[in-house]
Formats: C-alpha cells, structure tokens, sequence
C-alpha cells in the first residue's frame, strides 16, 4: 500500500484502530500488573503474620528460660548460702563461740530468772 492508495479516512482509521488496540494493551498490561501487585502484597502479608507469630513464639520460650535460669540460680544461691551458714555455725561451735541466736535464748532465760528473783524477793519481804 502506498500512500497514494490510502485516503484520509482510511488512515484515519487504521490510525484510530492501532491507538485503540495499544490503548487496549496498556490497561491488559495495567490490570495484570495489578493483579500481580495485589498477590505480592498478599503474599508479603502472610509471611509477615507468619514471622510475627514466630517471633512471638520465641519471645515466649526466652522468656519461660529466663524465668527457669532465675529460678534455678536463686535456688543455687540458697543452697550455696546455706551450706555456707551450716558450715559457719560448726565452726563457732568447734571453737566455743556463740552464735547470735544462742545470746538472744540466754539473754531471755536471763530475764526470766530475774523476774522469778524479783517476785522471791519481794514475797519474801511480805513475810
């Protein structure tokens, strides 16, 4: 075809029907990438909820370990200061010293006495 043989109208149309066809490809072309933008951000979507609750699962297991390591330590801790103490009281007792809780027990036998003293004396005077 030359262009003597097209005439106004012809190429008008051609013209019209090659705009309309490349139109028609730009909104095909729009439409799936659309469609493949809504399934990558779905996608992207689930993978995020995935690591979320992943993340909350391991947050949880640290957090039950940390709580055992704490509990498991301060138990250690305990036996550790008690085996101390049991040791400490042998001592003092191996080399005749008093611990404080033995002064308390004789200062309150003490007491006792005394007050038993007081009220003999003062019965006494009576008489």
């Amino acid at each position: 075809m030359t262009v003597k043989d097209l005439n106004f109208e012809t190429l008008q149309k051609e013209i019209s029907d090659r705009s309309r066809d490349i139109w028609l490809a730009g909104l095909g072309v729009f439409s799936v990438a659309q469609e493949e933008g809504n399934k990558l951000f779905n996608d992207f979507l689930e993978k995020g909820q995935t690591l979320i609750e992943r993340g909350e699962e391991l947050e949880k297991k640290a957090i039950k370990a940390g709580i055992e390591q704490q509990e498991n330590a301060t138990e250690k801790a305990t036996d550790v200061l008690q085996y101390i103490e049991g040791k400490l009281h042998g001592a003092m007792d191996f080399i005749g010293i008093s611990s404080s809780n033995d002064v308390e027990r004789l200062n309150d036998k003490i007491d006792e006495l005394s007050e038993t003293v007081a009220e003999l004396a003062r019965q006494l005077n009576k008489k």
